[in-house]
């Protein structure tokens, strides 16, 4: 498919769908790190409830193992971690008391993010590249750099933040080309033209 002004086209009608996915995509991701942040302060809970039983060897063992940071904490299971104390706990009433254990929660999962990878993939397959040659035209850079900062996004298990400024750049990219298009592609009589003013089927 050789035709930009098909091209262009195609790549605006991506956009209603790729906004859904990374809509859900954030809400999830947004979901993740409040439920990250409910278990730091558990974590942090626990540490402080195991302190004054550092005298046992297990407790000992888990305040410099498990316990030690968050980062430690998030790599262990946790139905080993809680059975573990559970059994600490079944000759020491007190200690029993003191440890709040049902306040360790199931490990947060980070958002699966192959749907949109796939989507950009498909949004981005090369023969659907606006170019002149093997040259990406100009108007359209942007809009490629954005796609490709998201999908580093989720691979990279971004952040919110990071997700969210990616999704901005990208919609404003986007919104900037729907500009372009509209002023340099749809004219009286619907002949489309490209950014130097020749037929968009020309390359």
């Amino acid at each position: 498919m050789n035709d930009n002004n098909t091209k262009i086209k195609y790549l605006l009608q991506c956009e209603p769908e790729l906004q859904l996915l990374v809509n859900k995509y954030l809400q999830s991701l947004k979901q993740y790190q409040i439920l990250v942040k409910i278990d730091r302060k558990h974590y942090q809970q626990l540490k402080n409830d195991l302190q004054p039983f550092i005298e046992k060897p297990v407790v000992k063992e888990l305040l410099s193992t498990s316990l030690v940071d968050y980062k430690h904490f998030q790599k262990t299971p946790r139905k080993p971690l809680t059975t573990k104390i559970q059994h600490l706990a079944t000759d020491d009433l007190d200690f029993l008391a003191q440890v709040h254990v049902d306040q360790i929660m199931p490990l947060p999962i980070f958002p699966e993010g192959t749907e949109i990878i796939n989507y950009l993939h498909q949004i981005r397959k090369r023969t659907m590249y606006i170019k002149r040659g093997y040259t990406i035209l100009q108007y359209v850079q942007p809009v490629y750099k954005a796609l490709t900062r998201l999908r580093r996004g989720v691979v990279k298990q971004s952040g919110y933040k990071a997700m969210s400024n990616a999704w901005q750049a990208y919609l404003k990219a986007f919104d900037d080309l729907q500009t372009y298009y509209e002023q340099h592609y749809l004219q009286a009589g619907g002949t489309p033209r490209n950014y130097h003013g020749h037929s968009a089927h020309e390359k």
